[in-house]
């Protein structure tokens, strides 16, 4: 009888081979797969990073679900304060409880964002839903698509791997991720478009508003590198219609040096003043001048004097 004789497998991992035997050895066979399994990115490393960050959030939360609840002057200080007016302030919230402000802000209007908040808090808060609901739509474009596809591309990958792009055996596949990142990036770049056209409008409609237009801050607009030939008050009201007032912001480096040359000599007389007036005081009461070690005149505001007066 001849025996069958089988060839020897040898199986890679990284730079180095395993010569397994003439025949499958289990416990040879086990060991390097369980290497190879360990060196992947397994669901036992995911969870243990996730749980303890999970823990964390929900710590996280219900510390701030209980001093939202407590500290209203932190949280809710437009709905009291009696420095602004009633209709500046925020509404109330009817029940005071951990949830019960969720609901209350989800149905709040857009009009009550831009009254009682400015308009980049508006934007800001459009800014997170939108990159939310981008989130969402990302999930919904690649997840039942790609996870399909990687998980049967053919690959020999293990575990969390076996949802990589790094899978995939068969060229033909990697149309798929291609379609993907088209019509995310593309969604990406309509909501993009979609928002900055929005806010041109938003922006020009907020600020010809009676409430806004009537600030001083509106109404107020610097320019930078004016010619000198134009820094003349009455071309520029024959220019611009409707000015009320013009300031002109010139050059004052002469003007600081000779500020703080006044500054300086304001100090030395200062100095000089204290100096005769502790002389005067030592010779009122018969002891001999003291020297006085020097002083940081530097750090002396101007105006601020030292008198040494005798308690008599």
């Amino acid at each position: 009888m001849v025996s069958a004789v089988h060839p020897p497998v040898i199986l890679q991992l990284g730079d180095q081979h395993r010569n397994v035997g003439s025949r499958p050895d289990r416990y040879g066979l086990i060991g390097v797969l369980k290497e190879r399994a360990q060196s992947s990115s397994s669901l036992l490393t995911l969870l243990e990073t996730l749980i303890p960050l999970l823990l964390v959030a929900v710590l996280l939360l219900l510390a701030f679900l209980s001093l939202r609840v407590r500290q209203r002057r932190v949280y809710a200080p437009r709905t009291f304060l009696d420095t602004l007016y009633d209709e500046e302030k925020t509404p109330k919230v009817e029940r005071v409880g951990f949830v019960d402000w969720i609901p209350h802000f989800w149905r709040q209007p857009d009009e009550q964002i831009l009254n009682h908040q400015s308009l980049d808090s508006y934007l800001f808060v459009r800014f997170l839903s939108h990159v939310t609901f981008a989130c969402l739509v990302g999930c919904c474009i690649t997840w039942p698509i790609l996870i399909v596809v990687n998980i049967t591309g053919g690959g020999n990958q293990f575990q969390l791997d076996r949802l990589t792009f790094s899978n995939i055996k068969d060229t033909e596949r990697y149309y798929w991720p291609t379609l993907c990142a088209w019509l995310f990036f593309g969604y990406v770049l309509y909501v993009i478009t979609r928002e900055t056209i929005y806010y041109i409008n938003l922006r020009q409609a907020y600020l010809v508003t009676p409430r806004h237009a009537s600030r001083i801050s509106t109404r107020t607009v610097l320019f930078t590198s004016v010619p000198e030939d134009y820094l003349d008050e009455q071309w520029l009201r024959a220019e611009f219609n409707g000015i009320k007032r013009v300031w002109f912001v010139t050059d004052f480096k002469e003007l600081k040096k000779t500020v703080e040359e006044r500054d300086k000599i304001a100090l030395k007389l200062e100095q000089s003043e204290i100096e005769f007036l502790s002389k005067a005081n030592n010779k009122q009461r018969g002891k001999k001048p003291q020297q006085h070690p020097s002083r940081d005149v530097e750090a002396t505001r101007p105006g601020n004097s030292v008198i040494h007066a005798s308690p008599h």
